[in-house]
């Protein structure tokens, strides 16, 4: 049955009806506006319908010459010399591109119910242009809304309260004034005309067009892989509203991709076994650090050793976590997890130096782990708080997920925004306990939000985490 739908899907993807060429005329998708249509100024790309393969190579040429120079800047922790990289893949004509792309969707999930979304944003004359592109093994289509100069994360993250929230996990710096709590209650969030369902509900209208919604409503689209360029990779997609009460974690689970290439050659990550060795840090001795101020986490000792529990090992946690033994751990040649239940930060200027995992006397710093070989492929979960932010380029956000990434974990998960002890723990206990039984990452995540969610109907609470990597592959 396999065979036979690869060979269907190729056929289809190489037949005259799908030789998509670009079209002389640009037209409107559903969401552009007839203001949009009247500027004189260049064409962001993707007005010209389902036909404009040309704007979705320039998405992926593009996003690929950023991130190869960026890698470039990492590697020197040089981040404002200017790069001039060229992709490999970029004299490939357009139509290859996207053959290759809904070749690779078939190749990570035999089931056929993978899509790829891909993201580009472009100042416009007086407004900024989101560009989606959404592409099955079988079909591409494109939309563009206008939509505000500022940013979108900042814009939902405002609305979510987690910028001003004092959340347990987040280190202050001493001699600094500690961050105003943000009093919500459970309930607060669960209304319609809440500050949070608002400002989601805006974010789903512009980031989830009518194609992926038909997708996900008739049961078409079960996975989505998304490819966001900038800072739009740390949006919580899990809880962008889709229909009524329903939002997007009720219908597809969801990867971050890091890059075009694990789009175009795909390495999918097979089930584990966990058969290897484990690190599971919890709750580090962080008393005497002398620049920031950190809380004692005894929600995240008891998540460590819960986490140890599941996968027969021993958890570092209180003044067992130091550096000396983490390195020690992340050295064995067979290890394939690494857990970190503790404080994280992540700093915009210089992610490498100043980003870190906290753990007693020094702490992780990104440039630790990108100097990392994990050859065996490790999952990496970042349970603290900021592990998904860093510097932010148009190439995406580099920071302490980019660092395990490029030292060899193919999925990471990591956190959106500033994270609370407690709910924290009951989401990714529910998470790590169908980890432990072979569930694929990304549908194991999914099903722990959707468990944990009624319990903290606040999105803050339980829509905070993300994967980020390779998709894991997925078969009938």
């Amino acid at each position: 049955m396999c065979r036979l739908r690869n060979r269907l899907i190729a056929a289809i993807i190489t037949s005259p009806i799908l030789a998509l060429q670009p079209a002389s005329a640009p037209g409107l998708s559903p969401h552009s506006s007839p203001r949009s249509a009247q500027r004189s100024e260049p064409d962001p790309g993707c007005s010209v319908g389902i036909y404009n393969l040309e704007g979705f190579k320039a998405l992926l040429t593009e996003g690929e010459r950023e991130r190869l120079a960026l890698e470039q800047k990492m590697r020197r922790g040089d981040y404002e010399r200017r790069e001039d990289v060229s992709p490999l893949f970029l004299r490939m004509a357009a139509q290859e591109m996207l053959e290759r792309v809904q070749i690779a969707l078939g190749r990570v999930d035999s089931e056929g119910h993978t899509a790829a979304l891909l993201y580009s944003q472009t100042d416009y004359g007086d407004a900024r242009i989101l560009c989606s592109w959404l592409v099955t093994p079988l079909d591409f289509q494109v939309d563009r809304v206008d939509i505000p100069q500022r940013s979108l994360t900042q814009v939902l993250q405002d609305g979510l309260g987690v910028t001003t929230r004092a959340a347990t996990r987040v280190p202050v710096r001493r001699h600094a004034a500690a961050a105003r709590p943000v009093e919500r209650s459970v309930g607060n969030a669960d209304s319609l005309t809440s500050p949070p369902r608002t400002v989601l509900r805006q974010a789903a209208r512009d980031m989830l067009p009518e194609s992926v919604r038909s997708g996900l409503l008739s049961g078409e689209i079960r996975r989505l892989l998304i490819l966001a360029e900038a800072d739009l990779s740390t949006v919580p997609f899990a809880a962008l509203p889709v229909e009524g009460d329903r939002v997007l974690v009720d219908f597809a689970s969801l990867v971050i991709l890091p890059d075009v290439q694990v789009l175009l050659s795909p390495m999918p990550i097979l089930p584990r076994a966990f058969a290897g060795a484990k690190l599971v840090v919890g709750n580090p001795d962080v008393s005497r650090d002398r620049i920031w101020k950190m809380k004692s986490l005894p929600e995240a000792r008891e998540e460590a050793n819960e986490i140890a529990g599941l996968f027969g090992t021993t958890a570092l946690v209180d003044k067992d976590a130091t550096l000396d033994a983490v390195m020690a751990r992340l050295h064995m040649p067979t290890i394939d997890l690494v857990y970190f239940a503790t404080h994280g930060i992540a700093d915009d200027v210089n992610p490498m130096d100043s980003s870190f995992l906290a753990l007693t006397g020094r702490h992780l710093l990104g440039r630790d782990i990108k100097q990392l070989k994990l050859a065996s492929k490790p999952l990496v979960v970042m349970s603290a708080c900021q592990s998904a932010l860093g510097k932010v380029f148009r190439g995406g956000v580099f920071g302490l997920a980019r660092a395990w990434f490029s030292a060899g974990a193919p999925q990471v998960v990591m956190s959106l925004w500033n994270i609370e002890d407690v709910p924290t723990r009951r989401l990714m206990v529910n998470f790590m306990a169908r980890i432990a039984k072979g569930m694929p990452t990304e549908r194991a995540l999914q099903e722990a939000m959707r468990e944990t969610r009624p319990d903290f109907n606040d999105p803050a609470l339980w829509a905070g985490f993300a994967v980020y990597g390779q998709p894991t592959f997925l078969s009938d």
